[in-house]
C-alpha cells in the first residue's frame, strides 16, 4: 500500500486461487488481474490453536475493517472484501 511505484498481482494460471493472506495482497495491488476461473477467498485462521470467542471476534472485526479500507482505497468492492473475512465468501472470475 505504501509503494512509490504501481504494484501488480496476477492470480494465475486458470483455476488458481488467492486465499487468506493472498486476498489481502491481491486487493492491495494497484493492478490485480486474474486468470479465467481463478478465485479468491479469505477467512481468518489462527496458527497457534483455537482462539477464545472474544479474541476471535476481535480478530475478525479488525481484519474485516482492514479489508474494507484496502478495497475502498483501491476502488474495489468493499462489501465483498468485508464479507470475505466475516463469512468466507468467495468469488470466481468467469471465463471470458
Amino acid at each position: 500500500m505504501a509503494s512509490d511505484v504501481a504494484t501488480v498481482v496476477y492470480v494465475a494460471p486458470a483455476g488458481a486461487r488467492a486465499a487468506s493472506a493472498g486476498v489481502f495482497i491481491t486487493l492491495s495491488a494497484n493492478i490485480a488481474p486474474w486468470a479465467d476461473h481463478a478465485h479468491r477467498s479469505c477467512a481468518p485462521r489462527c496458527g497457534q490453536g483455537k482462539m477464545d470467542e472474544t479474541m476471535e471476534k476481535k480478530v475478525v472485526n479488525d481484519l474485516a475493517a482492514m479489508m474494507r479500507g484496502i478495497a475502498e482505497k483501491r476502488g474495489r468492492n468493499a462489501q465483498w472484501a468485508e464479507e470475505a473475512v466475516r463469512e468466507s465468501v468467495s468469488i470466481t472470475r468467469p471465463r471470458r
